[in-house]
């Protein structure tokens, strides 16, 4: 890939396992198993997160309102309200980035749109959204640098928390695939554990 970025994604709870050096590090800033990584400092030594220059927040604050603050009814404004601030981590991310020089970027409101048309969804939908690893990748596709070379993806599995549409961004990545953009690196079984 000679000379390209490497960009990573902490979503979970084994962000050891990622590859270094990074140069961009997508954090998931809605998600309690990331707030909890980082309050624990455990982030801070991450050898990824040392090594990247940019950090990236997927979610921006309008997407995470607009998702997760919309009660279905006023009884269960204040509890939804409530719960987000236990999840939400824009703001001790954004804290820990800057702390350390890393330059930060949140994902805009059209990177999010087109990803939820590409997948076929209706765009102000709660569930399913697209993971983590689809909106990095519609990122990718969308750069300039990245049009004239394929994009090498490891580690999708299409596995995962039930609110992703698997099957959707599954298909989608493989036609993009079959059209020469993507390179799909099968994970191998002991990494799947």
């Amino acid at each position: 890939m000679g000379g390209g970025k490497s960009v990573s994604t902490i979503y979970g709870s084994y962000p050891s396992a990622l590859p270094t050096p990074t140069d961009e590090l997508i954090l998931v800033n809605y998600s309690k198993d990331i707030k909890r990584y980082a309050r624990s400092g455990e982030l801070c030594i991450n050898p990824s997160f040392l090594a990247a220059k940019t950090i990236i927040l997927p979610y921006h604050y309008s997407i995470i309102k607009q998702l997760f603050m919309t009660p279905p009814h006023i009884l269960s404004a204040f509890k939804r309200i409530r719960e987000r601030h236990k999840i939400d981590c824009t703001k001790l991310l954004t804290k820990i980035a800057l702390r350390n020089e890393k330059e930060l970027l949140t994902f805009d409101e059209m990177l999010y749109s087109t990803a939820m048309e590409a997948l076929g969804l209706p765009p102000k939908c709660g569930s399913p959204v697209p993971s983590t690893g689809f909106l990095a990748l519609c990122y990718a596709l969308a750069q300039p640098e990245t049009q004239h070379f394929p994009l090498h993806i490891f580690g999708f599995t299409w596995q995962g928390w039930a609110g992703h549409p698997w099957a959707a961004e599954r298909q989608h990545i493989l036609t993009v695939a079959d059209r020469g953009r993507i390179v799909i690196h099968p994970v191998q079984d002991n990494m799947q554990a």
